[in-house]
């Protein structure tokens, strides 16, 4: 690979133009020297893109109608051109030196595949996190944890053409979990995963429990859908990993004790992590449980 390879920035978005707008404009003063195209796949939104198409008229938009995010990347990857496809989201901003410094991580580390940093951030005025805020400050997007069991998030992740075309495409068949089975997949090939940590897009944190609700039931139906497909997804619904549900989040616990004081998040709002931890964890053991008595099916998008 040269030193400047071509990069196709890829942007599924679903009624989020606001957000949009900023990650275009972030994108639009990236430092990497090297040629960019960026497909948006808007997701058959309700509202209308037109405003911030005109606005980014270097960015291509594509509508795609089947639901689901994943559906949306696929469709985007038949226009892309670049030797270095990297992924993000429509609510992420990207920093101004992301795509040079993933690339560069590409290079440097002999890799095929980069899980970017993701920073979290809290959106609005508030002098003070929310109890979910308090909890994605400091326990949200493990990436270098997800590096190490190669995996990565789409939010943030560079592969190689090559290595995208000899992995395939996501699943469509649901709406959370692709991401980690595409990585997955590419990994079990021999391509290398590495973590890039100055590779690095911004992401607001959700403030709500009700918004982390609705993201577990998402993440659940996902590793539901892949179940059969992939030996990680098929652990998740185990006796013994469901018990491990019930118990204390005795993980989040050290992670919160070793970043809280980095990362400039106060005692207290450290508890209030570790305790939206252990609620999530109790939540997504019953929703576990619903989909196996065949209570639940995978709506969430």
């Amino acid at each position: 690979m040269n030193q400047y390879p071509k990069v196709s920035v890829v942007i599924p978005v679903f009624n989020d133009f606001i957000r949009l707008d900023k990650c275009l404009s972030s994108l639009a003063d990236q430092t990497y020297k090297g040629e960019v195209e960026i497909i948006v796949a808007d997701n058959n939104s309700t509202q209308s893109p037109q405003a911030v198409s005109k606005k980014y008229p270097f960015a291509k938009f594509i509508t795609v109608e089947k639901p689901g995010s994943y559906s949306a990347r696929n469709a985007a990857l038949s226009f892309c051109s670049g030797n270095v496809i990297a992924f993000t989201d429509s609510d992420c901003i990207p920093d101004a030196n992301w795509i040079k410094a993933g690339v560069e991580c590409l290079h440097y580390e002999n890799a095929d595949l980069v899980g970017g940093n993701v920073d979290v951030f809290i959106e609005g005025d508030n002098a003070a996190p929310s109890w979910a805020e308090a909890f994605e400050l400091l326990l949200a997007f493990p990436q270098k944890e997800n590096a190490a069991l190669n995996r990565s998030v789409t939010a943030n992740l560079f592969i190689t053409a090559e290595a995208r075309v000899k992995t395939g495409f996501f699943d469509e068949d649901t709406y959370s979990g692709a991401d980690y089975d595409f990585s997955k997949r590419a990994t079990s090939l021999g391509f290398k995963l590495v973590f890039g940590e100055d590779a690095i897009v911004k992401h607001p944190a959700r403030p709500s429990l009700k918004l982390l609700r609705k993201k577990a039931r998402r993440v659940v139906g996902g590793f539901y859908a892949l179940r059969n497909a992939n030996e990680a997804m098929s652990k998740q619904f185990s006796f013994l990993t469901l018990v491990k549900d019930a118990v204390p989040p005795f993980q989040a616990i050290t992670t919160v004790a070793k970043t809280r004081k980095a990362k400039g998040v106060s005692f207290i709002n450290g508890v209030k992590a570790i305790l939206v931890a252990w609620h999530n964890k109790l939540y997504r053991l019953i929703i576990k449980l619903g989909f196996l008595l065949g209570f639940l099916s995978q709506t969430d998008r």
